[in-house]
């Protein structure tokens, strides 16, 4: 229940289109990665395994992966900046 807690105190801040990446059993050989958003993140299983990481406002999707851009050059979309 504490997530569903934490979901709704992040949608009081943020957009449901925020990205959302679930890391389960992370370095381990069955390590699997969801990426998803914070409105649709509670679809996915989630359990004592899984760490949940999400997204500021900066934070997009890029070709299946998850990119918080660092610096002071914010992010516009244009590819240029992700090879930075």
């Amino acid at each position: 229940h504490q997530i569903v807690t934490a979901q709704h105190i992040f949608l009081k801040y943020r957009s449901g289109n925020t990205p959302v990446a679930l890391v389960h059993s992370a370095y381990r050989p069955d390590e699997q990665v969801t990426l998803t958003t914070l409105a649709e993140f509670l679809n996915s299983p989630i359990d004592m395994l899984t760490t949940v990481l999400i997204g500021n406002q900066s934070s997009r999707i890029h070709a299946n992966w998850f990119i918080t851009p660092r610096g002071y050059l914010g992010f516009d979309g244009d590819k240029t900046l992700l090879m930075r």
